[in-house]
């Protein structure tokens, strides 16, 4: 249908849109090469959803991955963390202060000494 589309602004806005929702679809290689030919504009407030999500799931791993690793280092040295300890954990979002905890595990007795104040 969008292909029948006479402005070409309207068409290259639908296309926009199909690719966007192509994504989430698993389908963008298929959209991709339907789409071939058809004009296409950048949007700004698109490409600027992508980066802001990029970025924020890419800190959202290194922090799932930073939590995983002071669980197994604290694992190895305090015991087998508990379930309410491994809730604390994985509330802990911020970086620097799981790198804290990932050298002030190596000189506490418990868990409980770990994450005293946090």
């Amino acid at each position: 249908m969008g292909a029948l589309e006479p402005d070409a602004e309207l068409r290259a806005l639908y296309r926009d849109l199909a690719l966007v929702f192509s994504e989430p679809a698993r389908c963008k290689q298929v959209w991709t090469v339907g789409l071939e030919g058809w004009s296409m504009t950048r949007s700004a407030l698109v490409e600027g959803w992508v980066e802001e999500g990029w970025a924020e799931g890419r800190a959202e791993g290194r922090a799932e991955e930073a939590q995983e690793l002071l669980l197994a280092v604290g694992q190895k040295r305090l015991g087998q963390p508990g379930k309410t300890v491994v809730q604390r954990v994985q509330q802990i979002r911020a970086l620097e202060l799981l790198r804290r905890l990932h050298l002030r595990a190596m000189e506490v007795e418990t868990w409980e000494d770990l994450l005293a104040g946090v």
